[in-house]
């Protein structure tokens, strides 16, 4: 049966409309699909940026833990260094009393006059017990940090007792002259000792303290030290048999120093 002309017109709007329909479902999907691919896309982009910054932020922590693995060997190393060179020290000084003892022996034998070695050997055990005080040692229990203080140092000021009754030993490397004076100025209320010049090793500023009780002074004269150098000092509690009070002051800036030239000293020490 042939299609009339309105039939053919009928299925003809019938067709398209089907095709406006499946042309529209097949747009919708596609907005759906691109839609969520840009969601995809910017979520995967904030992924990678908090990857980004999480790792950046390890290294930032590992870093940091590094540098203080590298302070505490380097810390180390310059204590093993001020060992062995005040350990060498000790053996020239222990041949220097076995030389004068052979001396005072033979002129006892001779009977000439021993008043001046007799001095002699005072002195060097003077210079023993000295060097041996001075002695590093390596176990650190407690660290403080001493904080930049204002430039008037009346901040977290000890007592007047423990002022009084802490004796402050102040060590310094040539080129801290200036600083140990006004170190010495600063710390007038407390006993300070002459200054004694270090020549022979290098060492960081530092405050060390023995005694507990030595804990608050120490930290305050820290503070005092810090605000003069214009850098943080550390009060560091180091375990050695000292009477309670001694404080000491090591004003300086390690350097490294040659380690074949330290071998060379060694080595010829014990020739």
């Amino acid at each position: 049966m042939e299609k009339t002309p309105s039939d053919i017109i009928d299925q003809y709007i019938e067709n398209h409309n089907k095709a406006k329909k499946w042309t529209l479902l097949w747009v919708l999907i596609f907005c759906l699909l691109a839609t969520g691919l840009i969601f995809l896309s910017v979520k995967n982009k904030e992924l990678i940026e908090e990857n980004a910054l999480l790792k950046a932020q390890q290294e930032i922590q590992s870093a940091d833990s590094a540098k203080q693995a590298v302070e505490i060997s380097l810390e180390n190393t310059t204590a093993t260094v001020e060992k062995l060179q005040q350990e060498n020290d000790l053996s020239a000084l222990e041949i220097e009393r076995l030389s004068l003892h052979n001396r005072k022996l033979i002129n006892l034998q001779q009977n000439q006059p021993v008043q001046q070695i007799d001095d002699s050997l005072k002195k060097i055990q003077a210079k023993v017990i000295a060097t041996q005080k001075y002695i590093p040692v390596k176990p650190v229990t407690k660290s403080i940090t001493a904080p930049a203080a204002p430039a008037d140092n009346s901040t977290a000021a000890p007592s007047a007792d423990a002022s009084q009754s802490s004796i402050v030993y102040i060590q310094y490397m040539p080129g801290f002259s200036g600083y140990k004076d006004k170190v010495s100025a600063a710390l007038k209320s407390y006993t300070v000792r002459a200054p004694e010049l270090i020549e022979r090793i290098t060492f960081n500023s530092t405050v060390k303290y023995f005694n507990e009780s030595d804990e608050k002074a120490a930290s305050h004269i820290a503070q005092v030290v810090s605000s003069i150098l214009g850098s943080p000092v550390q009060a560091k509690f180091t375990r050695l048999k000292v009477p309670a009070g001694q404080i000491e002051v090591w004003l300086g800036q390690y350097k490294a120093a040659d380690i074949s030239e330290i071998r060379k000293k060694i080595n010829a020490s014990k020739e």
